[in-house]
């Protein structure tokens, strides 16, 4: 599974695994989540075909960038529902600190504001080289600070309130 054990080694190692995925596999989220897996040591490939329909910004309508969907995808299969110590699921602290990060680092999450209107979608390699590392860093990082305290128990007060209706709506889809 995406993100087993965590071996990611070096970040440079990192980068050039996920850029030599992309000269072979063309698209963003698939080569993250190749690159993710590759990493774990894990042989399954059926989540590169989850995120088949990630690139270009979910189903090309320049959304969410492949590059930041893919990590949350990886990391939701991860953790699934682990809890933290205060009951806030794992994948929502972690993937707060993902979407900060990556939107530090890109000024946005969307695909159409990254790719802009080059015809050769140049942005996309330093997307896909970069966000393989930041999954990792944020999954191996503490992340409690990552969403401040009220935030926090806003998040955790309705995540509890689904939990017992038995909500959830990615399990619902």
């Amino acid at each position: 599974m995406p993100g087993e054990d965590l071996a990611f080694g070096s970040t440079r190692a990192l980068r050039w695994r996920s850029v030599g995925n992309l000269l072979r596999m063309g698209h963003c989220a698939p080569t993250v989540m190749t690159t993710l897996l590759d990493a774990s040591g894990s042989t399954e490939r059926w989540p590169v075909l989850l995120t088949a329909g990630l690139p270009g910004g979910i189903g090309n309508t320049g959304g969410e960038c492949g590059g930041l969907t893919a990590p949350l995808v990886a990391m939701g299969l991860e953790h699934g529902r682990v809890e933290s110590d205060d009951g806030l699921p794992v994948v929502v602290e972690a993937g707060h600190d993902l979407l900060d990060r990556f939107a530090e680092t890109q000024g946005t999450t969307q695909c159409r504001e990254i790719r802009g209107t080059s015809r050769v979608p140049l942005r996309c390699i330093g997307v896909v080289r970069e966000a393989p590392g930041m999954c990792a860093a944020c999954v191996g990082a503490p992340t409690a600070e990552a969403i401040g305290p009220e935030v926090r128990d806003a998040y955790r007060r309705l995540y509890e309130h689904w939990k017992q209706r038995g909500f959830h709506c990615a399990d619902a889809v």
